[in-house]
């Protein structure tokens, strides 16, 4: 296919659909009707051809007393099989769709409806009409498979355009990301010079737990020791070996993980242990103060990643709330807390990131 953009797929389906439009079926062929979904059904059988996802092009209400049957017949694009519709096998009988095929006289899935002899005696006395039908639908037959490759070549076609935008997009991220770490490495790193300190429980029970999900293969393949802290993986050797054993910024994800899957830390404040919790990632840097009306905060940013992690106070209840501010666009990825909280810090944000808060707010994608 020679069509390369989205638009140009669009230009030929609409063509197409054209094209399909301008064959003029007649209105009858043999005992067959064409379909006409404006008509309303008159009977049970009309009702479930009419409510049949499988497009309908023509149709017939079926009743041979000679036979004793009664049964519901269409013919949509295929030249080979046609839709009955008629009681099934089911304990509670209902009228269902069964597809039969015309020429190796055979049901789809090997499921035939509850009289199916009588039914396919039915067929037979149609078959020069279904036949007939069948040729007079072979230049639209043609014409809607090309339609659906079409479709099918167009939500190709998108998903590429959508995979390409993304990758774009996470460029333009990382590229950003870079220039972000570059301005707090230089400019404020020395606001990130707090640490988050914690020891591991000695009970019985936490050794227990320890000891059991240390056998862990995510653990073992990483050679993550959660008695000494060292690890493998890049989080680790990029980050953790920097800091002290009992810093939280020298837990890789593995032990970040682990610590947090067996409940094994203890000895840190309310809002330490909150702003450890509330993380989905192990905490890269950390800044602790305080707001103009006096209450705490901890502002963390996690290993790659692009926003500020900031644990608030609740204004009049007990507790912490969290949320997130975004640097590709200086806007709250979660909002957490009261409006005069939010305020608050905001106006921190402002005061102690004065370039990166700006940098923020132009920066799109």
């Amino acid at each position: 296919m020679n069509l390369k953009s989205v638009a140009e797929i669009q230009d030929e389906l609409e063509r197409i659909e054209a094209e399909i439009e301008k064959i003029l079926l007649p209105h009858k062929i043999g005992a067959l009707f064409l379909f006409d979904s404006k008509t309303p059904p008159n009977d049970e059988l009309d009702s479930a051809i009419y409510s049949d996802p499988h497009k309908a092009l023509y149709c017939l209400n079926i009743n041979i007393t000679d036979l004793n049957i009664r049964f519901g017949l269409s013919i949509g694009y295929s030249n080979e099989w046609i839709n009955i519709y008629a009681l099934s096998k089911r304990k509670t009988p209902s009228i269902e769709r069964f597809g039969y095929h015309l020429y190796e006289k055979r049901w789809s899935y090997g499921d035939p409806p509850a009289t199916p002899v009588p039914i396919k005696k039915g067929i037979h006395i149609f078959q020069e009409d279904i036949e007939k039908c069948f040729s007079t639908l072979n230049e639209r037959r043609e014409l809607a498979n090309q339609k659906k490759e079409l479709h099918r070549y167009l939500r190709d076609q998108e998903e590429k355009e959508i995979l390409y935008k993304e990758s774009l997009r996470a460029k333009a991220i990382t590229e950003f990301c870079v220039e972000r770490e570059k301005i707090l490495t230089q400019k404020y790193l020395y606001l990130f010079n707090d640490s988050i300190s914690f020891a591991l429980k000695d009970t019985k029970l936490s050794v227990n737990k320890l000891n059991k999900i240390q056998t862990y293969d995510w653990l073992v393949e990483n050679k993550t020791n959660l008695k000494t802290g060292e690890c493998d993986c890049i989080d680790y050797k990029k980050y953790g070996k920097y800091h002290l054993f009992n810093d939280v910024r020298s837990m890789c994800r593995h032990r970040f993980f682990a610590y947090r899957e067996t409940d094994t830390i203890k000895d840190l404040s309310e809002i330490e242990s909150f702003a450890l919790y509330h993380n989905s990632h192990p905490i890269h840097l950390i800044h602790k103060g305080d707001l103009s009306n006096g209450r705490r905060f901890i502002i963390t940013i996690n290993h790659n990643s692009n926003c500020l992690n900031i644990v608030m106070p609740k204004v009049k209840l007990d507790g912490f709330v969290r949320c997130s501010l975004s640097f590709e666009n200086g806007t709250y990825i979660r909002k957490g807390g009261s409006i005069v909280m939010m305020d608050l810090i905001h106006e921190k944000l402002e005061f102690l990131f004065k370039d990166l808060m700006v940098l923020s707010k132009h920066f799109t994608f």
